[in-house]
């Protein structure tokens, strides 16, 4: 969070999701060549929003463009943790009280 009012120097945020917040948690860039088109993009985990965005960054820096795979909205629940794994998958864990599970996304 970041509160320019109490901490006047913090760095703005580049990007808020809004309302209702999607309680973002983490996030991995996709990397290789596997990827094709979205090599470099943002995977960013919601717990609230039970989904992963990926966010296509400007040469700025800022968020460009936010998309949602079908696959991975809202189809598993509250997503805790966003990895990537040494092969260029990426992993992502569930959070929701029970039966979670490490999830392996591989490119389509």
């Amino acid at each position: 969070m970041t509160d320019l009012t109490r901490f006047p120097d913090a760095v703005p945020a580049a990007w808020s999701s809004g309302s209702p917040v999607e309680a973002v948690s983490g996030a991995a860039f996709l990397s290789g060549p596997q990827w094709g088109e979205l090599d470099g993009v943002l995977a960013v985990g919601a717990l609230r929003g039970q989904k992963v965005m990926f966010m296509r960054l400007g040469s700025d820096g800022a968020v460009a463009e936010v998309s949602v795979p079908a696959p991975l909205d809202d189809t598993v629940g509250r997503i805790r943790a966003v990895r990537s794994g040494p092969d260029g998958a990426l992993f992502v864990s569930t959070s929701n009280g029970s039966a979670d599970r490490v999830l392996r996304i591989d490119p389509v």
